[in-house]
């Protein structure tokens, strides 16, 4: 699947991550590239199926995390390639992690959940 970044189609499997920035997105591209694009992190959503939405501001290719480091649910962090973190929201954690350490799949399916049930759309 390729989407359009200024005009040219990037095949999707390259974008590490999409971050919101109001109103625009800024897309980082697995050759450390950044693209700024007026279109919302919903309109990304909706056009990358299989990407994730962690946060308010994140939205994930899943194929690229590194590893989590999870210490409950209002401290947890995806590791990206060049070490960037990024916040796993305690919304989409809350009510499904109690005690017990996840494992970063039971984290990337509690997120894939509420983005599908709309407890968490913004």
């Amino acid at each position: 699947m390729s989407i359009y970044l200024n005009r040219k189609p990037v095949d999707a499997a390259r974008i590490i991550r999409i971050q919101a920035d109001g109103n625009y997105s800024v897309i980082h591209l697995d050759n450390n590239q950044r693209v700024l694009m007026a279109l919302t992190l919903m309109e990304y959503q909706r056009q990358l199926p299989g990407f994730i939405r962690v946060h308010r501001r994140h939205l994930i290719n899943p194929a690229f995390v590194v590893r989590m480091h999870y210490h409950g649910v209002n401290n947890c962090f995806l590791e990206m390639p060049q070490s960037q973190l990024i916040q796993v929201s305690k919304h989409r954690l809350t009510g499904h992690f109690r005690h017990d350490k996840p494992t970063l799949e039971q984290v990337l399916a509690a997120c894939r959940e509420t983005q599908k049930d709309g407890r968490f759309t913004n």
